[in-house]
């Protein structure tokens, strides 16, 4: 039985890999608006045509008829940190990209039992107006003592999102952006950035969407993009990310000093930057304004590469490579059947899920013993 060419799946593919309606008209020498039919489903292209949209776009031709695994209504608004400056192209590609994240999460949920989404609720206000400093720190410490983390240093703060049952990812994505959360029907996805990230300002990055997610969950698109109320969740996410990773009780009597080598003791152990240890610090009361400003004025220099930057590899997600190699020691599954179910080419699956290429290598054949009789 012929399968129906799914429209959205060629926008998708379209948009992700930055080409316009023309690119791909000119490719099939046919016209912008025959494109954009085959795009709405007014129309289908004949199968010469697909062969030729899955030699040019590089993907598998099961890809064109996947069904998206949950609905268009389940689908929530992403959380996009720098939502004023970036583009609408930028924004929609990884957006994209976070789709087909969740879509691979839901085909190896058939496969794994991943942790259940621990994010407890705290009866926040739906009116971000009506939160206060002193509610995100109290929502920052419950978080904290639900999870029965103390109110030490946190480890790898991606590791822990992955065990609370957070979907972690890393992009390749356009500098424009460099974070953003988003609740696709009951599961929760953090996607990180690679670009112009260090190790200590990704983990505040990952903390901040945290935020996001315990926080700002029933916002709408029309709220984000007031940017009033944009900016009003950007900080309360960062101040609660910070409040997260940097707890009161503990961090007041840690943070003695100013002095730029007794800082970067302070950033050993927490892991977090000094810029943004110092923004805390001012938060608490233990500086003042014109301390803040000063110390920045003479830190100016490492504003963009702090001490320690470069010594430090970024937290990578785990949980799919360490699920991927459980099915491929399995011996009752064939990964690679895994991998066309996915639908997508080898190079989005590993963009994707943070995987090796390894894992794409055909299982070795042990030939069966064999003698002269």
């Amino acid at each position: 039985m012929k399968r129906k060419f799914l429209g959205f799946r060629l926008k998708e593919a379209r948009e992700i890999k930055n080409l316009t309606l023309s690119d791909i008209a000119d490719y099939l020498k046919i016209t912008k608006q025959a494109v954009s039919q085959y795009e709405s489903d007014n129309s289908q292209p004949n199968q010469n045509r697909i062969h030729e949209l899955i030699k040019f776009l590089e993907l598998p031709p099961q890809y064109f008829s996947k069904e998206r695994p949950f609905l268009e209504s389940q689908i929530g608004v992403p959380n996009f940190r720098k939502l004023p400056t970036a583009t609408k192209s930028a924004r929609e590609i990884v957006k994209i990209k976070a789709l087909w994240f969740a879509e691979a999460t839901y085909t190896l949920k058939n496969y794994i039992n991943f942790p259940s989404l621990d994010l407890p609720n705290f009866n926040i206000p739906a009116d971000v107006y009506g939160l206060k400093n002193h509610q995100l720190e109290e929502y920052a410490n419950a978080l904290r003592k639900h999870w029965d983390l103390g109110v030490g240093p946190i480890d790898n703060m991606v590791n822990l999102l992955e065990n609370k049952g957070v979907f972690v990812s890393r992009f390749n994505f356009d500098k424009q952006l460099d974070a953003f959360s988003i609740i696709i029907d009951q599961d929760a996805f953090v996607i990180l950035g690679n670009v112009e990230t260090t190790y200590f300002r990704s983990r505040l990055d990952a903390a901040h969407e945290l935020g996001h997610l315990i926080l700002h969950s029933r916002l709408n698109l029309e709220d984000l993009e007031n940017p009033i109320i944009h900016a009003l969740i950007e900080k309360q996410a960062f101040d609660f990310g910070s409040a997260f990773l940097l707890p009161h009780d503990t961090f007041r009597k840690e943070f003695l000093s100013l002095d730029i080598k007794y800082l970067i003791e302070l950033k050993k152990r927490w892991n977090v930057s000094i810029q943004a240890m110092v923004m805390r610090a001012y938060s608490l009361g233990l500086i003042s304004a014109s301390q803040k400003n000063y110390f920045f004025r003479g830190f100016a220099p490492y504003r963009k590469k702090e001490p320690l930057d470069d010594e430090y590899s970024v937290e990578n997600p785990t949980l799919f490579k360490r699920a991927l190699t459980m099915l491929k020691n399995d011996k009752h599954q064939y990964i690679q059947d895994i991998f066309d179910e996915l639908a997508y080419d080898d190079n989005t699956i590993v963009d994707l899920l943070g995987i090796d290429s390894e894992f794409f290598k055909a299982p070795k054949i042990n030939f069966s013993d064999i003698s002269i009789k």
